[in-house]
C-alpha cells in the first residue's frame, strides 16, 4: 500500500478546498503567467526567464541582468514601466531609476506572428519538454477561471478565438504564450494577481492538470497540446513514421486524425483531417519484399552482373511494376526517405537502360569499356557502367543485409 507524508495529504486538501470554495479567485497577469511556468521549470532563474519572455518583444530589455527586479514581476509586486524612454523611464520593476523595458509601449505595436517565432527560438529550447503539457493546461484553467477576462473582442483579438472556445481547440506552444504574454502586458496590472500569485504552488496545479487528461494528447515535437474529446489524435512526425509498428489492422482502428511535423521542433509541416494515414513501418517493408521479388522475377541482378551492358525489356517492365505499386499504396504527401530512396533506383534503372540503348553493338563488352575507357566509341558504355555501380551502391542503402548477387 503506498503512503503518502502528512504533510502532502494537508497540502493537497487545502489546495482542493481553496479550488473548489474559491479562496483567491484566478487571475491572468504576468506574475501568474510566470510563477506557472518556473513551478514547472525549477532549473530557470528568476531573471533568466523573465528576460527571455519579455525579451521576445524587447530585446534590449535589462530584466536577464536583475535577479531582484524578475523576482518582483513574477511576484506582482511591481508592474512593467510606461516609460517611452529607456534611459529616462521611472521603473516601477526594479531599483534603477531607468526603464528595464520597453514592453509596455513595444507590445502596443507587436505582432503576434514575430513574438511567437521569438518565443519558439529563443524560450520554448530553455523549457522542459516533459512539463510543457501541464503549463499549458494549468494556464487554461486560470484563463478560463479568471472571471475579468470576458468572451469579447479583446480577447479574441490577441488569441485569434472567444474565451469560450479554448477548452476545444490544438495549442501549439509558442503562439499560446505569445498571446499571453500581448494579452497581460497590454491589458492587465501586475499587482492585481498579488492575492493569486502566492496561492500558486506545485500541488496546487497538479491537482488542475491532474483533471485534464482525457481529452489532451501533448506532442513534444510538435509543441502542441492536441484536442479530440472521445479520441486523441494520431501524431505521426516525418522523421519517426517509418519506426510505427502499428500492423495494417491496427492502422484502421486508429481515429482519422493525423498532424505531420517537420524537422524543426514546433513547427506543424500540415495539420489535416486525413482519410488514409502515412505509410507504417509495415507498410514500407510491405513494398521493399515485394520490390525484391519483382527484381528476382524480371532478373535484374543477373542483367546488372552480365559481362555486357544490354537494353532490356525487363529493366523498364520492372520499374513500371514498382511505380505502379508505389502509386496505388503510398500517395506523394506520404513519401518518406526509404521511398524515395526507393524511387531513386528506379530512376537511376532508367538511366542505364537509356545509355546501353545508344552505345553501339560493337562496343558493348564490360572487359572492352573498361581497357578503352578515353576511346570516344566506348563513352556511353562508360557512362553506363557508371550508372550501373550507382544502382548497385542504391541497391545496398535499401537492402543493406543483402547484396545484388543474392536478390
Amino acid at each position: 500500500m503506498i503512503k503518502f507524508h502528512k504533510f502532502y495529504i494537508l497540502n493537497r486538501l487545502r489546495c482542493s478546498i481553496k479550488m473548489s470554495i474559491g479562496y483567491a479567485m484566478p487571475k491572468l497577469v504576468f506574475g501568474t503567467f510566470m510563477k506557472v511556468i518556473k513551478l514547472y521549470n525549477k532549473r530557470i532563474t528568476d531573471h533568466e526567464l523573465v528576460g527571455s519572455v519579455v525579451g521576445t518583444i524587447d530585446a534590449k530589455n535589462s530584466y536577464g541582468e536583475n535577479n531582484n527586479a524578475s523576482y518582483k514581476l513574477i511576484n506582482c509586486i511591481t508592474d512593467f514601466s510606461q516609460s517611452d524612454k529607456r534611459e529616462l523611464g521611472d521603473s516601477k520593476s526594479g531599483d534603477s531609476k531607468t526603464a528595464m523595458s520597453l514592453i509596455w509601449r513595444m507590445a502596443k505595436t507587436a505582432n503576434k506572428t514575430d513574438v511567437a517565432q521569438n518565443f519558439r527560438s529563443t524560450v520554448v529550447p530553455i523549457l522542459d519538454d516533459d512539463t510543457n503539457d501541464k503549463v499549458i493546461k494549468a494556464l487554461l484553467y486560470i484563463i478560463n477561471n479568471d472571471k475579468d477576462i470576458a468572451d469579447g473582442s479583446n480577447f479574441n483579438m490577441i488569441f485569434g478565438f472567444k474565451k469560450s472556445e479554448l477548452f476545444q481547440r490544438d495549442i501549439m506552444l509558442p503562439e499560446y504564450l505569445a498571446s499571453i504574454l500581448l494579452y497581460t502586458v497590454k491589458l492587465t496590472r501586475n499587482p492585481d494577481g498579488r492575492t493569486y500569485v502566492e496561492e500558486i504552488n506545485k500541488d496546487y496545479l497538479n491537482a488542475i492538470v491532474d483533471g485534464m487528461e482525457k481529452n489532451y494528447s501533448w506532442n513534444p515535437f510538435a509543441c502542441t497540446l492536441f484536442y479530440r474529446e472521445g479520441s486523441p489524435p494520431t501524431i505521426i512526425d516525418t522523421h519517426k513514421w517509418e519506426h510505427m509498428t502499428y500492423n495494417d489492422t491496427n492502422r484502421n482502428k486508429l481515429p482519422p486524425y493525423t498532424c505531420m511535423c517537420s524537422g524543426q521542433k514546433g513547427e506543424i509541416l500540415s495539420l489535416n483531417e486525413l482519410e488514409e494515414f502515412p505509410p507504417s513501418k509495415c507498410c514500407i517493408d510491405n513494398l521493399l519484399n515485394e520490390t525484391l521479388n519483382l527484381l528476382q522475377e524480371y532478373k535484374i541482378a543477373e542483367i546488372l552482373t552480365a559481362d555486357t551492358i544490354e537494353p532490356k525489356d525487363e529493366i523498364l517492365e520492372f520499374v513500371n511494376a514498382v511505380r505502379l505499386k508505389i502509386e496505388q499504396k503510398f500517395p506523394e504527401v506520404y513519401f518518406t526517405p526509404t521511398i524515395n530512396r526507393v524511387k531513386d533506383f528506379l530512376s537511376a534503372l532508367e538511366t542505364y537502360h537509356e545509355h546501353c540503348s545508344i552505345t553501339p553493338k560493337s562496343h558493348k563488352n564490360v572487359s572492352d569499356i573498361k581497357n578503352n575507357s578515353d576511346d570516344a566509341f566506348y563513352i556511353f558504355g562508360g557512362i553506363a557502367l557508371h550508372n550501373r555501380q550507382n544502382i548497385i551502391e542504391i541497391y545496398s542503402e535499401i537492402f543493406p543485409e543483402q547484396t545484388m548477387s543474392e536478390c
